[in-house]
């Protein structure tokens, strides 16, 4: 077995990936499978902007399970990582598009 990290080449000091195997093992591989058909993400991360990002990272190939869309006070959208994974991106929205409360 082997695994590998990653960092980001415009920032090879900022964030590093633990991308590790799981595949040989059988009761791994169900539970990977019976995530992916829940629609579960694996991990999410944050980024500044999910709309700008979803429509670079399309454009580079990557196959997102649809659109971004509102959740609450954040927007996201899931992509496939090609490896039996659903990976989260999201950001804030913008204060001025959340709805405001009711009083209690």
């Amino acid at each position: 077995m082997r695994y590998l990290t990653v960092v980001s080449p415009a920032d090879p000091d900022g964030v590093e990936l633990s991308i590790e195997p799981g595949g040989q093992n059988p009761d791994f591989a169900r539970f990977q499978a019976w995530m992916v058909e829940q629609g579960i993400p694996w991990t999410a991360f944050a980024v500044d902007d999910i709309d700008a990002d979803h429509a670079r990272l399309t454009a580079l190939g990557v196959a997102f399970r649809g659109p971004p869309h509102d959740m609450g006070p954040v927007r996201a959208a899931t992509l496939d990582d090609t490896c039996g994974n659903l990976i989260m991106l999201y950001s804030e929205r913008d204060t001025a598009d959340r709805p405001v409360p009711a009083p209690a």
